[in-house]
């Protein structure tokens, strides 16, 4: 009797820490998107479109229209060696002055990518470095209807 006694003694001591250890490592876990506490989400969009835009260094071109529903968009600079400042002035200035967006502007050059990376209302412009034409710039934008 007493050797049935310690032996449920013992299962019900390894049924109880097995319990404890289950609940304590359900902190550990990575919920998926389900409606638990602490999840996150990042909307980037029900549907991909392309975009191809041509930039000078005298004009600002819109690079994200403020009219579009964007919640997510990534450009990138076709040709090595070609820079773009991103700003948010779109006026066309003389050849003998330098434009805003270039002097106060976001650059980003080639070898980089511009992500836009959330939900945006304005506008944004670029413009091509100084004595720059021609830059084609590419855009995949994640957009809702």
């Amino acid at each position: 009797m007493k050797r049935i006694d310690k032996f449920l003694l013992g299962a019900i001591c390894t049924t109880l820490f097995a319990a404890i250890v289950q609940i304590a490592s359900l902190g550990d876990r990575a919920y998926a998107d389900t409606g638990h506490e602490g999840a996150s989400r990042i909307e980037r969009g029900s549907y991909i479109q392309t975009r191809r835009i041509i930039l000078s260094s005298s004009t600002g071109t819109s690079l994200f229209g403020a009219s579009i529903k964007r919640p997510d968009g990534v450009c990138r600079i076709v040709v090595e060696g070609n820079a773009v400042y991103i700003g948010t002035v779109s006026a066309s200035l003389a050849d003998t002055q330098t434009h805003s967006n270039i002097s106060a502007g976001f650059a980003f050059f080639s070898s980089e990518t511009f992500i836009l990376d959330g939900s945006m209302t304005g506008e944004l412009f670029a413009t091509a470095g100084i004595g720059q034409s021609n830059v084609e710039v590419r855009c995949l934008d994640g957009l809702v209807r």
